[in-house]
């Protein structure tokens, strides 16, 4: 007899909240385990329902400076400080 593969999915999914971290799937890319995914050096991690955690870096972000320099503005014009004088925030 087989299973149509709606309950093999189900079957899967139960054994993996049963297990916890027990490999679902797994390819030369990537591995799934119930509560993550790893591919490589990186790591997205379920914390609950609604938070998830990750490693990953974008490669849009490893040449921004990690200096930022901003000043308020009240009403709209340059006006909090001096010309010239701002502040910093190192990301």
């Amino acid at each position: 007899m087989r299973l149509p593969a709606f309950f093999i999915l189900i079957i899967i999914s139960v054994k993996a909240v049963a297990q916890k971290n027990n490999v679902i799937w797994k390819t030369k890319a990537y591995t799934i385990y119930s509560d993550s995914v790893v591919q490589g050096e990186y790591i997205a991690k379920a914390l609950s329902a609604t938070e998830i955690v990750s490693s990953y870096k974008s490669p849009a972000n490893l040449f921004q400076p990690t200096k930022i320099a901003f000043k308020f503005s009240i009403n709209g014009k340059d006006n909090e400080m001096q010309p010239g004088v701002d502040h910093h925030l190192m990301q």
